[in-house]
């Protein structure tokens, strides 16, 4: 994914932004100093305050402990990238949350969002209304939200069988899959 404009990618100016990806790639997690792991669930939200991650910027998607860590622990890639496509898909993916983001070629600066699954948290209007807003702050200021499509999935169990009755032998076999 090229972070630069459409116009501008040609074949010249992508190896030159390929080189220069590979050198400005910094490990940031060794200067992590904070022991978040270790801390109870009250004081991350203190911790979310400094990283700048509360409210719409992704803590009110997080459900779980594991989400709110993995965000406080990507805040600083997901600002170094704000304004980009890949500042949306760090943001949600820190929440469990798979995305597609696709241009729309004949409107420029028109975007689509496509959610692959997310991870059973159920369709509502304030999930809705909450996904718009981070989509909004991370999202570069030229760009336009056109469509959001979402896509539910659900795991389940599939029992499948089979009965045989040949002469005086009965065979039966089942299979069990998940689907």
């Amino acid at each position: 994914m090229s972070l630069l404009p459409e116009i501008m990618q040609d074949t010249h100016n992508l190896a030159l932004e390929e080189c220069i990806k590979k050198e400005l790639v910094i490990d940031i997690k060794p200067f992590m100093i904070y022991p978040i792991e270790n801390l109870p669930d009250d004081k991350l939200l203190y911790l979310a305050k400094e990283f700048h991650v509360t409210g719409y910027e992704g803590w009110n998607l997080a459900q779980t402990r594991a989400q709110k860590i993995n965000l406080i622990k990507n805040s600083l890639v997901m600002h170094s990238l704000k304004g980009t496509k890949k500042s949306i898909l760090n943001a949600l993916s820190s929440l469990g949350i798979e995305a597609e983001i696709t241009e729309i070629e004949a409107r420029p600066s028109h975007f689509t969002v496509k959610f692959l699954n997310i991870k059973d948290r159920g369709l509502t209007e304030e999930f809705e209304k909450e996904i718009m807003e981070v989509i909004n702050n991370y999202k570069p200021l030229t760009r336009i939200l056109d469509k959001i499509n979402y896509y539910l999935m659900q795991a389940a169990m599939l029992y499948t069988g089979a009965r045989f009755k040949t002469l005086e032998t009965v065979i039966v076999s089942s299979i069990e899959e998940q689907i």
